[in-house]
């Protein structure tokens, strides 16, 4: 992020991305910005590592991440995550949300054991997995 003074403030890019505080727009001022941690990542150029579970945007419960797609040969795959499963938690990490599973991808070093704790039909599973690093 960065500061643009002939904006009048805050200046956030990304790819899709472009806001400024406290300049008008249509005679209207954006007086705040909420910004994702998926987003966030994309301006600091930091990407999450790659797990392959595809998160559900739409079942969002903040109770964890429904998968709605898990991309054959990932490490979710080989976890043992399918389609439907809630991840709970990641590493040392807690999920409620698709930020929460993002800031935790990007807190995890590729190549080491992660563990992920989800929930498939009411119960919970422990599974081990190995995260790769993004090219």
């Amino acid at each position: 992020m960065e500061s643009h003074p002939a904006l009048g403030g805050l200046l956030v890019v990304g790819p899709w991305l472009l806001f400024a505080v406290g300049y008008p727009l249509f005679s209207a001022s954006i007086t705040s910005l909420s910004v994702t941690a998926a987003a966030a990542a994309q301006v600091d150029n930091v990407k999450p590592h790659y797990f392959g579970g595809l998160p559900d945007l739409q079942a969002s419960s903040g109770a964890g991440v429904r998968l709605s797609a898990v991309r054959p040969d990932s490490p979710a795959a080989r976890a043992g995550l399918q389609a439907g499963d809630v991840i709970v938690k990641l590493g040392a990490s807690v999920i409620r949300t698709a930020d929460d599973l993002s800031a935790a991808l990007r807190s995890e070093r590729p190549g080491q054991p992660l563990e992920v704790v989800y929930i498939r039909q009411g119960v919970e599973h422990h599974a081990q997995t190995i995260l790769q690093g993004r090219r």
